[in-house]
């Protein structure tokens, strides 16, 4: 048999066993390919990926507005302290999780780059720790500024 053709046993085979098509890693693969029925261009990616994130945002706001809805009957004072006590957990994670930076003296470093998986957790555990105190401090703000 020549090198280029195939033997019938591998025309007969299934170029993916069900299992197989059904996952997600197999799918990548095939759409990495240029010459597989499954590869959509990176221009089409760009695009289409706008569309998922107005869909995720529509999504989270759907969860957050009755929430938000829900905190109009906890008092201002109790939603302050919890702000800014998850205020200061996230920068304390924010450290802890730069520390190894710190020690290499790279002080102006951005992002998690440089950092082990470990500390890169940590690092956005911070910042989601940061930002849901600025979103509650917000909520504050507008409760406490109605006109």
């Amino acid at each position: 048999m020549k090198r280029g053709r195939l033997s019938w046993l591998q025309w007969s085979r299934p170029a993916a066993t069900v299992a197989e098509f059904g996952s997600l890693g197999y799918i990548l693969r095939a759409m990495s390919k240029r010459g597989s029925d499954w590869y959509i261009p990176e221009d089409w990616l760009w695009h289409l990926s706008i569309y998922l994130s107005i869909l995720c945002s529509a999504v989270l706001s759907s969860l957050l507005v009755p929430i938000v809805y829900r905190l109009k009957s906890v008092e201002v004072t109790t939603l302050y302290g919890v702000a800014v006590g998850t205020g200061v957990l996230g920068i304390v994670l924010l450290f802890i999780a730069r520390l190894p930076l710190y020690r290499q003296r790279k002080f102006w470093t951005v992002g998690p780059r440089e950092l082990d998986p470990k500390h890169r957790r940590l690092y956005r555990l911070a910042y989601a720790a940061v930002l849901l105190s600025l979103f509650l401090l917000l909520i504050v703000r507008f409760r406490t500024h109605e006109s």
